[in-house]
C-alpha cells in the first residue's frame, strides 16, 4: 500500500499549519504527531521540529491516549 501523503506534502501541510498559528499570534506550538506508517521514508517529527524552527516558533512533540491505550486497546475500548 501507498501512503496517500509523501515528504513534501507532509512538509508543506506542517508549514501551513505552522503559519496559521504563527499569525494568531502563537509563539509555541505542542502537536500530537500521528503521521507514522511501517517503513515511512522520512521523519515527520523531524520536519515538524525543523519547520518550526524556522518560523522561530518554540515545539514540543507530545503523546496522547486517544488512540492506543497502555492497556493495548484502542481508544473504542476503553471503559468510560
Amino acid at each position: 500500500m501507498r501512503p496517500f501523503m509523501d515528504e513534501e506534502m507532509f512538509r508543506l501541510a506542517a508549514r501551513i499549519g505552522l503559519v496559521e498559528l504563527a499569525l494568531s499570534g502563537c509563539a509555541t506550538v505542542a502537536d500530537h504527531n500521528y503521521h507514522y506508517f511501517p517503513g515511512m521514508p522520512y521523519d515527520g517529527s523531524a520536519i515538524l521540529f525543523d519547520e518550526a524552527d524556522k518560523l522561530g516558533l518554540r515545539f514540543v512533540l507530545c503523546r496522547g491516549g486517544g488512540t492506543l491505550s497502555r492497556l493495548g486497546g484502542d481508544a473504542t475500548h476503553l471503559p468510560r
